[in-house]
């Protein structure tokens, strides 16, 4: 993660011992993350999409290519269909979006390490790779986000809840969080089907209501 807060964060809000993970290692970026995956016996791979130099699902596909067996959890606030497509197709464990709920995080954590360990030890009777049984989770994930978004006129809610709070002091994350959307993608939505920012939009109603 190109992020040093969320990095810093994610390191010290879960109890990795606990979960079952001995150490851990920080990466800025992909260049970063090969010089450790390539020096370090690394079982596990947590990434961020979107990054300078190379994007999380780059950094995946290049790990394939040089045949590493890991288990990958990617942890972003992008919640398009095509990266989560793409990180099925990857054969990701989960894809957990931002702002990071650590208990559940932990949870996901302690069930990989333990179905990794299952795999190593032989325990499991099925020749498959641990994050298989995951997909039909992650396919759930798209599923459900795909209806909900699908049938929803974000434009219109958007529209609606500016007007119903043109006096008071109105903020992207509290759009978001009345309309139960990730920030990011909220703007990005709005936008694609205005051609105008959120802030542009309120910019504009306030003059034109002035």
């Amino acid at each position: 993660d190109d992020e040093t807060r969320s990095r810093r964060a994610l390191i010290e809000e879960v109890d990795w011992k606990k979960c079952g993970v001995k150490k851990i290692f920080e990466a800025s970026g992909k260049t970063e993350a090969i010089e450790i995956l390539q020096k370090e016996n690394i079982s596990i791979l947590i990434c961020d999409i979107e990054m300078p130099g190379g994007s999380g699902l780059d950094l995946v596909e290049w790990t394939q290519r040089e045949k590493m067996k890991l288990g990958t959890l990617f942890v972003t606030c992008h919640p398009e269909f095509d990266y989560m497509r793409k990180a099925i197709q990857l054969k990701c464990y989960d894809y957990i979006l931002k702002p990071i709920d650590y208990s559940e995080f932990s949870r996901v954590m302690t069930e990989m390490v333990e179905k990794m360990e299952d795999y190593d030890s032989g325990e499991k009777e099925e020749k498959e790779l641990l994050w298989t049984a995951q997909e039909s989770a992650a396919e759930t994930l798209i599923r459900n986000y795909g209806t909900v978004a699908g049938t929803r006129n974000i434009e219109q809610e958007v529209k609606q809840y500016v007007k119903n709070h043109m006096m008071e002091e109105i903020t992207i994350p509290a759009i978001a969080e009345e309309l139960h959307f990730n920030p990011q993608y909220l703007m990005r939505s709005f936008k694609q089907k205005t051609g105008v920012s959120i802030i542009e939009y309120i910019t504009g109603i306030r003059m034109n209501t002035a």
